[in-house]
């Protein structure tokens, strides 16, 4: 099973996001996490996260860019010096539209990149541009063609 890792600060935006992915059909394996330190713990495997069985590495990380204390662009630059960043499909989620931005989340391996508030249009372009990354039933991939 494909996994997926959501990093958000706001725990309502971490439900939200994995509702509206459940509804499209999306099942993934989902983990949240609240910031950075949490992520990193989990990529590096110690501990209870020692059994990668138990805790596979992620196919998608969906993260936050605007998160207090480790933002999500110090997040990029940590995966790209400790992690091999192409072995993950990361999409940076933010409420900062500026293009500079944007352009630094790709430019730190961000390949993807989706506005706050989500809406479901995004979501399901994204499923649909890179259906690779996603465990879905079909009947949920007919639905959601049609509902996009």
């Amino acid at each position: 099973m494909k996994s997926l890792l959501i990093v958000d600060d706001r725990e309502d935006d971490r439900y939200l996001l994995e509702r509206a992915l459940g509804k499209l059909g999306v099942r993934n394996s989902v983990l949240n996490f609240s910031d950075r330190q949490a992520l990193i713990q989990y990529l590096e495997g110690p501990g209870v996260y020692i059994s990668r069985h138990n805790f596979p590495c992620p196919t998608v990380l969906i993260l936050d860019l605007d998160m207090p204390r480790m933002d999500g662009m110090q997040t990029l630059q940590w995966l790209n010096k400790h992690r091999r960043i192409e072995d993950f499909f990361i999409v940076a989620v933010t409420v900062l539209r500026h293009p500079q931005t944007i352009k630094s989340a790709y430019a730190l391996g961000a390949r993807s990149y989706l506005s706050k508030p989500l809406q479901d249009e995004e979501l399901c372009n994204l499923l649909e541009h890179y259906p690779a990354l996603w465990d879905r039933d079909k009947d949920s991939q007919e639905r959601s063609r049609v509902n996009c």
